[in-house]
């Protein structure tokens, strides 16, 4: 017996269970469709059959206190008549680490640029500003965060980020300038109960734009979560947005945000909605009102339904000829898992903007799209 121990010990010493500190996955796509104005261009009605590709990959690496995400997108629809390509890239690193039981630090830097945040079999319409869609947009930028607990029942949190936005030229007859963004954020959660929590947050924002007049804000409201039922959480916020543009004097007008989502055995869905303050290449700081709508249906253990449905309308200060600019965005995909790995899908999107003084534009498009999921 003292053998086959000191046998079984030595074994162990000498072939260690090899450590596997990185894990990729991703979901590679391709597919075909008709898509008519993809650039939403005032005027124009026309459309092309278009082919599309796309690659997201994830790259995560996890320690005792620690995770590093490094991600990427890659999406092109090519355009077999008049109009080209349209295509989104993106690559991100973020790191978050625990110092001590009380304590997390975060940051992360990304780059993106993109012509149209929905195409795509791995869409992201969070990489585009939806009021310049069809226009190149580039943008780099970085934050950095903390999480502070100091009881079981108060939390800290807070922040910076900051981002520089380029434009391509001659788009939008000029409307659309370049600006740099700089942000700050502060707020305290205090736990009632294990289903509801209330606190007080700020955020501060300022826009150094290369043609429109510097805007600032700030943003002080108070926040609710509350854990309504098994199935349904709320999160909300409500508050003031008081805006200054250099030259003019401050504005002040009620700031709010909301989310109510649900978690049913097959159905996930979440309904957004919010007026904030947001940075644009039209106009530097917007009051903006947004309206969010997602859901995923599953239908059988292998198809499911995708929906997702924005709606966005933004004023400025500083528009010249625009006085109000609004956005329509919606998507509705069925999957199709053939294997653990392969899924195929149909889709449509349609997308609307509204330029007041210069004139609307639709896009339409259907697709049919092949992905395969890669890594674990």
């Amino acid at each position: 017996m003292k053998r086959l121990i000191l046998a079984t010990v030595a074994a162990g010493m000498v072939a260690p269970v090899a450590a596997e500190p990185f894990v990729f996955s991703g979901v590679v796509g391709a597919g075909a469709g008709y898509v008519t104005n993809p650039f939403l261009r005032i005027g124009e009605d026309g459309g092309s059959p278009s082919l599309n590709v796309s690659l997201a990959p994830v790259l995560t690496r996890t320690t005792p206190r620690g995770v590093t995400t490094v991600r990427g997108i890659y999406s092109r629809e090519e355009y077999l008549r008049d109009y080209g390509h349209s295509d989104n890239a993106l690559a991100g690193l973020s790191h978050q680490q625990q110092l001590n039981e009380r304590l997390t630090v975060n940051g992360g830097v990304t780059y993106n640029t993109t012509t149209n945040p929905l195409i795509g079999s791995n869409f992201d319409p969070g990489i585009s500003d939806p009021l310049t869609i069809g226009r190149r947009s580039r943008r780099l930028s970085g934050d950095a965060g903390f999480s502070w607990q100091p009881t079981a029942t108060d939390t800290w949190t807070g922040g910076v980020n900051a981002s520089r936005n380029t434009f391509s030229r001659n788009t939008l007859d000029g409307l659309v300038q370049d600006y740099n963004l700089y942000g700050a954020n502060l707020a305290y959660t205090r736990s009632l109960d294990e289903r509801t929590q209330i606190g007080l947050r700020v955020n501060g924002q300022y826009v150094d734009s290369e043609a429109f007049p510097d805007t600032q804000s700030l943003q002080p409201a108070v926040t609710l979560h509350r854990q309504i039922s098994a199935i349904w959480t709320f999160d909300g916020n409500i508050g003031l947005i008081i805006q200054k543009m250099e030259g003019r004097s401050a504005s002040t007008t009620v700031g709010f945000g909301g989310s109510l989502c649900g978690q049913y055995p097959r159905t996930e869905i979440c309904f957004t909605a919010d007026r904030q303050s947001s940075a644009s290449g039209i106009g530097g700081l917007r009051r903006d009102l947004s309206l969010t709508t997602t859901v995923t249906h599953s239908l059988t253990e292998r198809s499911r339904l995708r929906g997702y449905g924005s709606y966005r309308k933004s004023d400025g200060q500083s528009f010249q000829t625009i006085s109000d600019v609004e956005a329509i965005q919606a998507r509705l995909d069925y999957d199709y898992d053939v294997t653990q790995r392969l899924t195929v899908g149909v889709g449509g999107r349609y997308q609307r903007r509204d330029l007041k003084g210069q004139g609307s534009a639709d896009s339409v498009a259907g697709m049919v799209n092949l992905s395969m999921k890669i890594g674990r």
